[in-house]
């Protein structure tokens, strides 16, 4: 891939997922997906810069929330400037409890979607109810399997109108390992990444899903990062996900989980 190339898909890439608006249309949402009770996903946060949505979230303790360390970046690799807030306990994005953070720890400085988390530390603890609840995380040694099937959720939008769904909504994909996902996002797509698809095509994470939480069985296996064709119709996977379980020991020693 050229270097011209390269630069071109990493911006477009960054984009598509953050949701730079290309138009407007009512009703869009995670390419694919369903209507998503909050109860059923009490771990999902929406995260918003300026009350405008930005990226997805995942409750992993009282003080933290997990997320894509590439949401606080513009698409050519700057902070991206404005005041920042959560949004959980409710299926609907305009409602439920907003809450401050009070601190953004990244795994490593941004470099190109590559070892793309943070932990965002809230200025108060939640109070778990059921709506509000953390996700069980991986052990450290914890391998996905191929096909292994998982639920992301999210308030995410389609490629073609990216605009933000008011009802949280759910997709059922499963894992595609690292190394037959390499190939198709080649640059993009790191060592601690992983995809995931819906194989005849149409479902997948879109524009505003960056930290979207995958779930297996309960257990968060993956936070979106990226998502270059929205609902896998030309070969791409329907997303590409930091694979949790090797942060495990970075996660532990921010939240002391």
């Amino acid at each position: 891939m050229t270097t011209v190339l390269t630069a071109f898909v990493v911006c477009l890439a960054a984009s598509l997922i953050q949701g730079v608006p290309h138009g407007s249309k009512p009703g869009l949402r995670i390419f694919g997906g369903e209507d998503a009770d909050i109860q059923d996903y009490p771990y999902q946060a929406a995260l918003f810069r300026d009350d405008e949505l930005v990226c997805q979230g995942s409750i992993v303790a009282p003080s933290y929330v997990l997320t894509a360390g590439h949401c606080f970046y513009d698409v050519e690799g700057n902070p991206a400037e404005g005041n920042y807030s959560l949004r959980v306990g409710s299926s609907q994005l305009s409602a439920g409890q907003v809450v401050a953070i009070s601190e953004v720890i990244f795994n490593e400085p941004y470099q190109t979607l590559l070892n793309d988390l943070a932990l965002l530390k809230l200025e108060s603890p939640l109070e778990y109810g059921p709506s509000v609840q953390a996700v069980r995380l991986p052990e450290k040694d914890r391998e996905l399997r191929s096909d292994e099937p998982a639920v992301a959720t999210g308030w995410g939008s389609t490629i073609v109108y990216p605009e933000a769904s008011e009802q949280l909504q759910q997709v059922e994909l499963n894992v595609v390992l690292y190394a037959d996902c390499k190939s198709k996002y080649g640059v993009l797509l790191g060592k601690k990444s992983f995809c995931a698809q819906y194989a005849p095509g149409g479902k997948g994470i879109c524009a505003y899903d960056s930290g979207a939480p995958l779930v297996a069985n309960g257990t968060l296996i993956g936070v979106g990062e990226i998502s270059l064709e929205c609902g896998n119709f030309v070969g791409l996977p329907g997303g590409a996900f930091a694979n949790v379980a090797l942060y495990s020991d970075w996660i532990a020693s921010v939240s002391g989980l």
